[in-house]
């Protein structure tokens, strides 16, 4: 019907602002209207695009956005870990558990965005994380983690690439705060020793 052409072409408008958002994050504008330009005229769905890519040196979304934007090697690797990282998490179902569960916040309290107290690595609690970073950004951190369904082990995987190709979750708060590399690199350093200490406290628990 007329009706349910509608609300899917919505839909499909509503996925692809989101899958831009995440690209913009990282690359300018223009990349993700590309993609979207490219793959909209090649008759691409989503899982046409992961498919295409699945081998980055036989893809035909790849051999374009090279060839358009006169990527080198390192660019190209680049966009592939992004868009592929982007819309693997888009098709995985959904994430049972997320921060929001795991940290107890109230986000009105204002905003700290100059920390400076130092976290022991592989022992910072949820607490110390809170007090240190403030109510707001972890409000921030956990509205985010609630619109992605993430999880800690997603919060994990998104953060494996920051040294090498940035991090969603830190361009996402670093966009909304006043911070320098110097804030984003602490911010990602306790992030991953509140995880980790997570997953030490569940081993633990696990073995007795």
């Amino acid at each position: 019907s007329i009706v349910k052409k509608d609300f899917v072409t919505l839909k499909q408008e509503e996925q692809w602002s989101k899958v831009q958002q995440h690209l913009n994050k990282i690359f300018d504008e223009n990349v993700g209207e590309e993609l979207r330009a490219y793959t909209s005229t090649e008759e691409y769905d989503f899982q046409g695009i992961l498919d295409d890519i699945e081998d980055s040196t036989d893809s035909n979304i790849m051999l374009h956005m090279q060839t358009h934007f006169n990527w080198d090697n390192i660019q190209c690797n680049k966009f592939f870990r992004t868009i592929r990282r982007i819309l693997v998490e888009k098709e995985t179902s959904k994430r049972t558990s997320s921060i929001a569960q795991l940290l107890g916040f109230d986000a009105d309290n204002g905003l700290r965005q100059r920390p400076t107290t130092a976290l022991t690595d592989n022992q910072a609690t949820y607490p110390d994380f809170t007090k240190k970073w403030g109510q707001k950004i972890v409000g921030k951190l956990n509205q985010y983690c609630i619109d992605e369904e993430y999880d800690l082990e997603a919060i994990k995987e998104d953060l494996e690439t920051y040294e090498q190709d940035s991090s969603m979750i830190v361009e996402e708060i670093r966009g909304k705060c006043d911070w320098d590399q110097n804030d984003c690199d602490d911010f990602v350093k306790d992030l991953r020793s509140l995880i980790e200490n997570d997953s030490l406290q569940l081993e633990t628990s696990i073995s007795n």
